[in-house]
């Protein structure tokens, strides 16, 4: 039996792709040549630490896309919002749009209805705070108008509006 048919036998491969003992270093350039980079170095850890790094490189990778993708290129837009899910600065802007339209249109059914998508329970309750937030920090005195009118014609008016009711002090 040659040293071929021995190889064979004993792993199964032949030499040129078993890389047995009896010609290690011959098949080990052959080997480079059909499977570059596949071979261990010396130390037997490059490959451990080549892959830890690549897999870092693509997580990182991946993150910055998805972020790019996510913040830049396509966005959440929300669009048919309720008003109850809306930035404080929002909900300002439309409780001063529900009295502008009350100062318009002078229907305080209406106006309630629409203060209600904000607060179903106690709709006035929105309307009371700002105005009384706007008479604090001394608002723009048509605004805080508004809103006084507003929260005549819906019963909810305070003491710190007693002033406001007759009109602009």
């Amino acid at each position: 039996m040659d040293e071929a048919s021995a190889s064979v036998l004993a792993h199964g491969l032949p030499d040129e792709l078993a890389g047995s003992a009896l010609n290690r270093g011959a098949n080990t350039d052959r080997a480079k040549d059909f499977f570059p980079g596949t071979l261990p170095s010396p130390s037997g850890r490059s490959g451990a630490w080549r892959g830890i790094l690549l897999g870092l490189i693509g997580l990182v990778a991946g993150v910055a896309l998805g972020l790019l993708v996510g913040w830049v290129l396509w966005p959440v837009q929300y669009t048919n919002t309720a008003p109850a899910q809306l930035r404080q600065d929002y909900r300002t802007d439309y409780i001063l749009m529900v009295a502008a339209a009350y100062h318009v249109e002078g229907n305080a059914e209406a106006a309630l209805g629409r203060l209600a998508w904000l607060d179903p329970e106690t709709p006035t309750r929105p309307l009371v705070e700002l105005t009384e937030t706007l008479i604090a920090e001394n608002g723009r005195p048509g605004d805080i108008a508004m809103l006084v009118r507003l929260a005549e014609a819906l019963g909810a008016t305070t003491s710190a509006m007693e002033p406001y009711l007759g009109g602009i002090p």
